[in-house]
């Protein structure tokens, strides 16, 4: 086929096809999830790096500001959780959303622990 052909050819498929189904509550159920999923993640990294600033002694939280910061890491890891539980709820059989929160809940002790051997 010549690229004269083609052009003809092509000219003679319609422009657009309708979907045979709505799926756009597919598409946008599917944002959400993966937005969530986007958040935990950051939460998770968040939460890894600041016990791996508090192991490595950066961090240190005996003083009130440093207070703050592990309890700003512990509800940002409890907010992680919540969102990892609902997510599974969608998908219990995801092994990536099940070890993600597998990881938060033991950050989340680890945390508490290191906090409690600070005061």
């Amino acid at each position: 086929m010549h690229d004269f052909e083609l052009d003809q050819a092509l000219a003679k498929l319609p422009r657009s096809i309708a979907p045979k189904r709505d799926l756009w509550p597919r598409l946008s159920a599917q944002h959400v999830d993966r937005r969530g999923l986007r958040t935990a993640w950051a939460m998770a990294a968040a939460l890894v790096l600041a016990v791996g600033l508090i192991r490595s002694g950066l961090l240190v939280p005996l003083a009130p500001a440093g207070q703050l910061v592990v309890n700003q890491a512990l509800s940002d890891l409890r907010s992680a959780e919540t969102e990892l539980r609902v997510a599974i709820r969608s998908r219990p059989a995801n092994a990536t959303l099940n070890q993600l929160l597998a990881n938060v809940v033991r950050q989340r002790v680890k945390l508490k622990l290191q906090a409690h051997n600070y005061s």
